[in-house]
């Protein structure tokens, strides 16, 4: 038997949501779950993506590959990851210029 605390399906019209608390699952679309786990540890998580473009075949051979590959199902999700990393630039570049 496994434990799970998270169902991540694009399908949750089949799995209602009351019955899923009844047993202490909570049921998330592919999007929300990738927000709650970027938001945990952001820079862990590109990292992560960086590690599997370095594994991939294009498009998905980078990360910017792989948020636009995800966009489609996981829109939040790729706006979020975006916008840190386009903070991320913004801060490297103003400490190069002593900003």
């Amino acid at each position: 038997m496994s434990r799970s605390d998270v169902l991540v399906t694009a399908n949750l019209d089949d799995f209602p949501l009351e019955p899923c608390r009844e047993l202490g699952i909570d049921v998330q679309d592919p999007d929300t779950f990738l927000q709650h786990q970027f938001g945990l540890a952001p820079k862990e998580f590109l990292c992560s993506l960086q590690f599997l473009a370095a594994e991939r075949r294009p498009p998905m051979d980078s990360v910017k590959g792989i948020l636009q590959t995800l966009k489609r199902v996981a829109p939040g999700f790729v706006a979020q990851a975006s916008a840190f990393q386009e903070h991320e630039r913004d801060v490297a570049a103003a400490s190069e210029t002593g900003v």
